[in-house]
């Protein structure tokens, strides 16, 4: 049994052609490739492909050499081996780990960055007031899905809880939906109605779904879409918001993501307050119970949703009319913060700019 491990081995033997071929070490093997050795213990040219750095003309000039290495030390350290390989396969785990971390708190900086920078609103003076469906509109939905057994007594907050709770345990996200239904909602609850047996629906329909269940049980409500800055991006998102009566205040209901979000003061966020909260860079806290089609989140999942918020958050819309039809949503209200060209940016998006005004972030803090 040798007393040099097998990595020390690879890396005497480096050492060796390096001062043979006056190169310098790197140039033989990269200290990677030697851990990736180790870590996946090749025993032939195939598998020694699939080492870093090892193309074919490093597997032609040294490939046999190191195979004869790794075969030697695993025939008389077979345990030993063993260990080593696990041991570098933890440690690349874990360098990996670090490296996504890294670049998700870098892009999650950028995203909070350009909240930051682009702050300031202007308007235009077009009066506009939301419009929003009474319960009675919603009746046949209340009887059909039970939605008045299913609130439970006590604030507006805890009936929001229980309806976007009831929402998530029967319906599925999936973002690559369509959108081809569009009879309404009966039709499209029917379509979607508990995932296992049925489809799945974009943010678009889940937000639409619970808008319509607040509305039921007479709590306002809105849909906010919410887009990124990059004309480029299309994976924008949207949520709902309710006028929480005891608070007198918005707050953001996520039907994707089964979740609200509050401060570290325990305060629940509106959309507004949201890109605010994340523009200067404060702690923000997942309600109980956050969960992505019926599995809860990891606290991985949870820290790539503040960076997907955060990437969302740069400009909002909101339909004038919230109502039970998808059709007729009158006039869209626009929430675009100042230096930012909303109109080249539909032009990349290949889309027209029709019944839009123009309000600044405090409008979304108005009933």
């Amino acid at each position: 049994m040798t007393s040099l491990t097998l990595y020390d081995q690879l890396r005497q033997y480096r050492r060796q052609i390096a001062e043979q071929r006056d190169l310098a070490l790197f140039m033989v093997f990269s200290n990677k490739s030697l851990e990736d050795l180790v870590a996946k213990l090749p025993q032939n040219a195939e598998e020694l492909a699939k080492v870093n750095g090892f193309a074919a003309k490093k597997i032609e000039t040294y490939g046999a050499d190191v195979l004869r290495i790794i075969n030697s030390y695993r025939e008389a350290n077979p345990d030993l081996a063993a260990a080593e390989s696990t041991a570098y396969q933890n440690k690349q785990q874990t360098a990996q780990e670090e490296k996504e971390a890294s670049d998700g708190s870098n892009l999650y900086n950028i995203f909070r960055g350009a909240l930051f920078s682009f702050n300031t609103y202007s308007k235009d003076d077009a009066p506009i007031t939301l419009k929003y469906d009474t319960a009675q509109e919603y009746a046949d939905i209340c009887a059909l899905y039970r939605l008045n057994d299913i609130v439970t007594e006590g604030t507006t907050y805890n009936k929001c809880v229980s309806l976007i709770a009831y929402l998530s345990a029967h319906l599925s996200h999936n973002p690559a939906y369509d959108n081809h239904i569009k009879t309404g909602l009966a039709d499209l609850l029917e379509f979607a109605w508990d995932g296992e047996k049925k489809e799945s629906l974009n943010s678009v329909c889940l937000a639409y779904i619970l808008r319509s269940f607040f509305l039921s049980q007479n709590i306002t409500a809105r849909m906010v879409y919410m887009f990124p800055f990059s004309p480029y991006d299309s994976d924008s998102h949207v949520v709902t918001e309710a006028w929480l009566e005891e608070q007198q205040k918005w707050v953001m209901f996520d039907p994707t993501y089964n979740c609200c979000i509050s401060d570290e003061n325990g305060i629940l966020l509106s959309v507004a307050e949201l890109r605010e909260a994340l523009s200067r860079r404060e702690k923000l806290f997942l309600s109980a119970g956050a969960s992505y089609n019926q599995k809860s989140l990891t606290t991985k999942e949870e820290e790539n949703l503040a960076a997907f918020y955060a990437k969302n958050c740069f400009f909002f819309k909101i339909n004038e009319r919230q109502t039970l039809s998808g059709a007729a949503n009158g006039q869209t209200v626009l929430i675009i913060p100042d230096g930012f060209d909303y109109d080249k940016y539909m032009l990349v998006k290949n889309r027209h700019t029709r019944r839009e005004l123009r309000k600044p972030l405090s409008f979304m803090f108005a009933k």
